[in-house]
Parts: C-alpha cells; sequence; structure tokens
C-alpha cells in the first residue's frame, strides 16, 4: 500500500466520495432494514444503534454500541455473563462415529469460536447429534453458523442433526432467529 500511495492520489476525490456514498446506500438500503426485522426486533435494535453511533461519532465507536446493545440483548435473555466468553458443552463419543455435543448455558457469537473448534475436530464421515436442551439462549450468530456448518458436513458424508430446539422460544419467524429457552411447566408452578 505505500508503494501505490502515488497511485491511490492520483484517483479524484469525487470518483472515491461516490463509490462510498454508492457502499453506503447498499448497506443502509430499505431491504436491510426489513431484513434486519425478520431477524428479530433485538437484531433491529442493534443494527440501528451501530448504524446511529457510527453516523455520529465514528465506525469503531458505532460496532462498539452495536456490541454492547448485543450484550445487554443476551443478559436480558438469560445468559450468565461468564457464559458469554467461554463455550459451556459437553461431547460424548457414543460408538465408533457417533457423537453427542450438549450445548450448556449459552450459544452466542462471542463463544462461536469454542464451538467452531470442537465442531471443526470432529471426523468428516461422523454422525453428530448437537442437542440443545440445556442451552438457555442460542443467538442469531450461532443459528446461521450452525446452519452453514450443518450444511457443509452433511456435503462432505457426515450426518448432523440439531435436537432440542423445539424446548426454545423464537424471537421472530425466521428459521434463523435467537432462541431462548421456554421456563418449565414446573417453574411455573412453582413460581405461582
Amino acid at each position: 500500500m505505500l508503494l501505490l500511495i502515488p497511485v491511490i492520489e492520483m484517483i479524484p476525490n469525487a470518483a472515491l466520495a461516490a463509490m462510498l456514498i454508492f457502499a453506503g446506500y447498499r448497506l443502509a438500503a430499505p431491504k436491510e432494514f426489513v431484513h434486519t426485522y425478520h431477524l428479530g426486533r433485538e437484531q433491529l435494535a442493534i443494527f440501528l444503534t451501530t448504524i446511529i453511533v457510527t453516523l455520529a461519532e465514528d465506525l469503531l465507536l458505532g460496532i462498539a454500541a452495536g456490541i454492547v446493545v448485543k450484550f445487554m440483548f443476551h443478559l436480558y435473555y438469560g445468559a450468565s455473563l461468564r457464559s458469554l466468553f467461554s463455550a459451556k458443552y459437553e461431547l460424548m463419543q457414543k460408538g465408533d462415529r457417533e457423537y453427542v455435543l450438549t450445548v450448556r448455558e449459552s450459544a452466542v457469537f462471542s463463544n462461536l469460536i469454542g464451538y467452531k473448534k470442537v465442531l471443526t475436530a470432529l471426523p468428516e464421515q461422523a454422525h453428530v447429534i448437537i442437542d440443545f436442551s440445556q442451552a438457555k439462549l442460542i443467538d442469531h450468530s450461532f443459528m446461521a453458523f450452525v446452519s452453514h456448518f450443518q450444511k457443509e458436513f452433511v456435503g462432505r458424508g457426515g450426518e448432523m442433526v440439531l435436537s432440542g430446539l423445539g424446548k426454545h422460544r423464537c424471537l421472530s419467524l425466521h428459521p434463523l432467529a435467537t432462541r431462548t429457552l421456554k421456563p418449565s411447566k414446573k417453574a411455573k408452578v412453582q413460581s405461582a
């Protein structure tokens, strides 16, 4: 880049401004707001916070504000502070090529790397069950990752089943929406 500075300076500022305006328009197009709303109202709140703070201050502060708002939603929906940064799971091997990954506490964007490491270490021809029945919170980022990973894993000859999601309440109708664990009937009876 240092060697190309003289060449970059030859580009008219008006052309660079036009490119930035076009990129900004594409990112802030109405369809992006509608799509984000369909993912969930909390996703729209995070998106709007990021945009507003970015426009008012700068990009880094906007991203930081969006992350803070996302963490606040995670805490509100039952994730513990500790589980936001550490992947809590149990991996059991059953038989020769069958694995059960039980997700505990929360599966969110900030602890995704821990889950990604364990999933990518599994043999390609394995039968994997990911059990979400004990997860208090599964965010949109994690759902998008696991859905994409499942397609790739099956494409390489493995089998992957997502179980325990029926115990969760979706925050929107989107298939990759954030999910929170429904309170059990026993808990409702005890609190009454």
